[in-house]
């Protein structure tokens, strides 16, 4: 029972779309890519195809000497892996003479069950670049959500491709598209047949066995781009690759848009899937709204702090004012003008702001500029995480910042010594006497 599609008819019981069953019939090179959108299907049809490769054994002849069958369901995490490894339990828990065959089954400390034919199926992460599948062989090795592995060309090329060397495994690579990146250009390969293999994408209306109406329903909510992406299977942008087009270190939205319409309207074609199409990082998915919101975070955030900072400074100089209450009188009773005494406490409050605001300046931006070339490293912290972004915390020195905290310095303290002052003109000539007891 070689046809695999027949397979899962007759023996499993079990109806594939016209998409799930082309897949099964096509993918039997050494590299097989599937790319499509949500709930198309392509974790249940890899169970079927891991069970017909168990009770068939596929392969030549002379490897049948090392006696197991060795298929490994793999992915950027653990969980992610175990999907695929559970649809085939469930199938096979469902079929009596199924699990008749199946002699083990445990989750410690990995997911894996084996048949008395000698196959082997195992669920397996790609995490730490693929060192839990060091030391394996294979000979199939279903990778499920490969474009958003991390490092996928490491991963497919130094660590999964030499253990299906030994008896000529197959590799399926199985993913919904995540932009223009590592897996975009893979399955470009083998589609324009660069690269020996099978490609195959599918749209998840494909699927009838899933409500046509909510997809009907999203089609109505989703923009262009997600119903490409997620509905018809379709690489659309390049949201896993930031590249730098602006010379700098700060996204400028106006020049990026204006670069992208100019490249679009020289490559890019509408009907060709995989001609090059550069988009804004506002227009990846909801980059857009984090952007925005990022932006008015920062706002809110930098305002906050500099209106504080300003209420401490000028608290500190109406308590400067109030604790110099009587040396003023003092100084008044001498017979020094109210005037001149104001004067002078402003223009010390003036040296004193300028001062301090240089020297915090000086301070702050040493500090922005150590972090701008060598920054802070919290690698240690990111090890296992699958984002793409740096792991090096950065500032950065602009014109902003020698103002942003420098003139609140100075006007804060010289507004408190302001409204302080004014208490001077209400002190009266004839009770300072009383007041210093005198």
């Amino acid at each position: 029972m070689t046809d695999p599609a027949y397979f899962a008819s007759a023996a499993l019981g079990i109806e594939l779309h016209k998409g799930q069953r082309e897949w099964l019939e096509n993918s039997t090179k050494a590299e097989n890519v599937l790319v499509t959108g949500n709930r198309w299907g392509k974790s249940f049809v890899a169970a079927v195809k891991v069970l017909h490769r168990v009770i068939c054994r596929l392969r030549k002849l002379e490897f049948d000497r090392c006696g197991r069958y060795h298929i490994v369901t793999a992915s950027i995490t653990q969980d992610q892996a175990n999907i695929i490894f559970d649809q085939v339990v469930r199938i096979v828990r469902g079929l009596p003479w199924l699990e008749a065959l199946m002699t083990t089954l445990v989750r410690t400390p990995y997911p894996r069950m084996t048949f008395g034919n000698g196959a082997v199926v195992e669920a397996r992460s790609t995490q730490n670049r693929g060192e839990y599948l060091l030391g394996h062989d294979y000979d199939l090795f279903i990778f499920d959500e490969v474009a958003f592995e991390s490092d996928p060309e490491y991963v497919v090329e130094e660590v999964i491709q030499m253990r299906l060397a030994d008896r000529e495994g197959k590799l399926d690579l199985v993913s919904t598209p995540n932009g223009r990146n590592w897996f975009y250009r893979r399955a470009r390969e083998v589609n324009r047949g660069s690269r020996n293999g099978y490609f195959q994408s599918g749209d998840s209306r494909e699927n009838v066995y899933i409500s046509q109406d909510f997809l009907k329903e999203r089609l109505t909510h989703f923009s262009e781009h997600r119903v490409q992406q997620n509905i018809m299977g379709q690489f659309v942008d390049s949201g896993g690759e930031i590249l730098g087009i602006t010379g700098g270190t700060i996204y400028d939205d106006d020049k990026g848009i204006a670069l992208a319409d100019a490249y679009n309207m020289a490559h890019s074609r509408e009907n060709d899937e995989f001609s090059p199409l550069m988009t804004t990082l506002g227009e990846q998915g909801i980059m857009g709204d984090i952007l925005r919101l990022s932006g008015y975070a920062m706002t809110i955030v930098v305002g906050v702090f500099v209106f504080a900072m300003s209420i401490v400074l000028w608290n500190a100089g109406l308590m400067n004012g109030i604790r110099r209450y009587g040396e003023i009188g003092v100084r008044l009773a001498m017979g020094e003008s109210k005037g001149a005494i104001y004067r002078a406490m402003i223009i010390e409050s003036l040296c004193i702001g300028l001062a301090g605001s240089v020297i915090g300046t000086i301070a702050g931006l040493a500090a922005s500029y150590y972090l701008q070339i060598v920054g802070f490293d919290i690698g240690d912290m990111m090890q296992k995480s699958s984002i793409m972004i740096s792991s090096v915390i950065r500032a950065k020195v602009s014109l902003t910042s020698y103002y942003i905290g420098f003139f609140p310095g100075v006007f804060a303290s010289v507004l408190g010594t302001i409204f302080a002052g004014i208490g001077i003109y209400r002190r009266q000539t004839s009770q300072l006497f009383k007041e210093l007891e005198v």
